[in-house]
Formats: structure tokens, C-alpha cells, sequence
């Protein structure tokens, strides 16, 4: 297929080139969920949860610039409880 000059001179996007790229960091892989293709549909629980979570005010508005505490906080007791 020929492509128009215009279109040759668009450059890749980021996710292009690094989509599938294994990136190593430490002993164990890093996985990359800065984006995502769904396979299947979102199972009913998941939905559910994040339809009641959007009806909670303090959820309607900008997040914190430098995240929710308590999302941090959720995250560091995770990484306690699985790997101390």
C-alpha cells in the first residue's frame, strides 16, 4: 500500500513502539498497565463496584496531584501482607 507523504511523515506514538517490549527492572519483570486491551467483557463485579464508586462525591473531582493517600496506603498494605 502507498501512503501520502502527509501521512509517512506522522511520527510512531510512544505505545506503538514500546507495546509488547519486554522491560526488565530488578530480578522480576515490570509489567507495563499504562494501557490496556481487554480481551473479554469486565466481569459484572467490577462494574458494579466502580458504578456505586462514581456516585461518591469526593470521587467526582480531579485527583490529587500527588495520588490519594489512601490509595497509597492501600497499595503499601498489599505489598506487606504479599511479600513483607
Amino acid at each position: 500500500m502507498e501512503m501520502s507523504e502527509r501521512l509517512v511523515s506522522i511520527p510512531d506514538s510512544y505505545f506503538g513502539k514500546t507495546m509488547g517490549r519486554i522491560v526488565e527492572h530488578g530480578p522480576l519483570p515490570l509489567i507495563n498497565m499504562a494501557v490496556g486491551i481487554p480481551d473479554g467483557e469486565t466481569p459484572k463485579g467490577i462494574i458494579n463496584h466502580f458504578s456505586e464508586a462514581l456516585c461518591i462525591p469526593e470521587n467526582q473531582k480531579y485527583g490529587p496531584f500527588h495520588g490519594k493517600d489512601a490509595f497509597k496506603q492501600a497499595i503499601v498494605n498489599f505489598y506487606q501482607r504479599h511479600y513483607d
